[in-house]
């Protein structure tokens, strides 16, 4: 309970030194603690989250990823903690995402890299982090794309360059991530293509030099994406079209070399 309220209230000073304090317990102990559900069964971590408490996210994922920890925690537990979900199945990241949060956003993505190094969870287990999604499995990157939030989408995009490196992500991963889909399979480009949200397919456009550096995305990677097509088979691009949206179309044609 009195984990639970320090992240919840924002207790930063007292959180840091508690987190110190959880190294020397028994794994079963660090982990009840980290996890602290209220009564109504929601953890600490999604409390801070939902209150946008970002400075005690980050007290969390820094101490995580501090050298003290490594070992301390396994891989399953971790991710449990991390995850901090809902009794719904919503984890903490969809929850920051999903509010436009972008500073606990940060705090998270740049923090990643070094927790992952210090816990040495594989590219799946990040992948899994990053590809959060609610309880019809749509992907939390398909409601960013289709509502045309551009900045909160452009925060996870340059992350991905460094979550490459560190982490080992693959191609498929990250083409994954950009093709982040509903439950049904339909893209979240395609939405953004049909309802003329352009800054996305910018974002997106110009994410990819970076990301192509890292992995080998090829042209026909790059037409598939934008080729992203409904469940009926339709494009985005034809969709723009038929609804007038001059925008999308000047923005994927700019981008033609």
């Amino acid at each position: 309970a009195t984990m639970n309220l320090l992240m919840a209230i924002g207790q930063n000073h007292q959180l840091t030194q508690l987190m110190t304090q959880l190294q020397k317990m028994p794994e079963l102990h660090r982990t009840e603690m980290l996890t602290a559900y209220n009564s109504i069964n929601l953890p600490g971590l999604y409390l801070a989250i939902n209150y946008g408490n970002a400075d005690i996210v980050e007290t969390i994922f820094n101490s995580l990823s501090e050298p003290g920890y490594e070992g301390l925690l396994s891989k399953k537990n971790l991710m449990h903690i991390l995850e901090a979900k809902d009794k719904n199945g919503f984890s903490g990241l969809f929850l920051a995402i999903s509010r436009k949060d972008k500073n606990v956003v940060t705090s998270i993505l740049n923090v990643l890299p070094k927790l992952a190094a210090t816990h040495h969870l594989d590219n799946e287990q990040v992948y899994k982090f990053l590809s959060a999604k609610n309880r019809t499995s749509s992907h939390v990157l398909y409601h960013v794309m289709a509502n045309g939030d551009a900045d909160m989408l452009k925060i996870v995009l340059d992350a991905l360059p460094l979550l490459i490196r560190t982490c080992h992500l693959t191609k498929e991963q990250v083409l994954d991530l950009l093709k982040a889909k509903d439950f049904y399979g339909c893209p979240g480009l395609y939405l953004a293509m049909q309802n003329g949200h352009s800054d996305i397919v910018k974002v997106i456009l110009e994410a990819l030099p970076c990301l192509a550096q890292e992995i080998n995305i090829s042209a026909s990677d790059i037409v598939d994406l934008l080729t992203a097509k409904s469940l009926a088979r339709d494009t985005g691009l034809f969709m723009a079209m038929q609804r007038g949206h001059m925008n999308v179309i000047k923005t994927i044609f700019n981008a033609l070399p």
